[in-house]
């Protein structure tokens, strides 16, 4: 990937931290009623998916791995896969940007406005002013139970296993994000396709 394509992204995302990211609607079960202050804070992620039932479109691929960010509160999820829109594959590398809820503590704003040599060069080229301390959005999150593979507009079924697998290993440890359920069983070898299950908890902002 070129990276002034890959640095306009990420700045737009950048830019969201001291911006209000639009809330939407996240499904799952509330954990207890009580909100959390909370920030966003942008992280950036490798991905590597590789399936061995099924053959996915790049653009599916793209769809699932934004819905999946989305339905576990992330914002303004910049997507960038390795492969070309109608491709099919059983291997795809992904570079994903997203804002995501984090306490706001002091570590995490302080980690929050902390950039790197290349940010700030991609800040610069693209005049976005990265954020300070002060700038930095607070908003009421809340903790919610989300089985990802119950959500209908995910579509997610037996031959995305190793597609919430990745997601799981390679992301979610890097978010507000607490496994309660894991059942991915994706080897190759099994008579018939068991249907993943992965629940978990997520911090997410509060609905108004």
């Amino acid at each position: 990937m070129r990276f002034h394509r890959w640095a306009f992204m990420l700045t737009f995302a950048l830019a969201t931290v001291a911006n209000a990211v639009p809330v939407h609607a996240t499904p799952g079960q509330v954990i207890d009623g009580l909100p959390t202050d909370a920030i966003w804070r942008v992280q950036e992620f490798d991905l590597h998916i590789r399936t061995a039932q099924r053959y996915h479109s790049c653009s599916s691929l793209h769809q699932k791995i934004s819905g999946i960010l989305s339905a576990v509160g992330a914002g303004s999820v910049v997507v960038r896969m390795s492969c070309s829109r109608d491709q099919l594959t059983n291997e795809a590398f992904a570079k994903v940007a997203a804002a995501a809820p984090f306490a706001a503590s002091a570590e995490n704003i302080e980690l929050a406005t902390t950039f790197d040599a290349r940010q700030q060069l991609a800040a610069r080229v693209r005049e976005v002013a990265l954020p300070r301390p002060e700038d930095i959005q607070r908003f009421p999150a809340e903790w919610r139970r989300v089985s990802l593979t119950r959500v209908p507009s995910l579509h997610l079924g037996p031959g995305d296993c190793e597609l919430l697998q990745g997601m799981n290993d390679q992301i979610f440890s890097r978010l507000s994000i607490r496994v309660v359920r894991k059942q991915l069983l994706c080897s190759q070898s099994l008579v018939a396709p068991v249907r993943p299950t992965l629940i978990v908890e997520a911090l997410v902002p509060r609905e108004a």
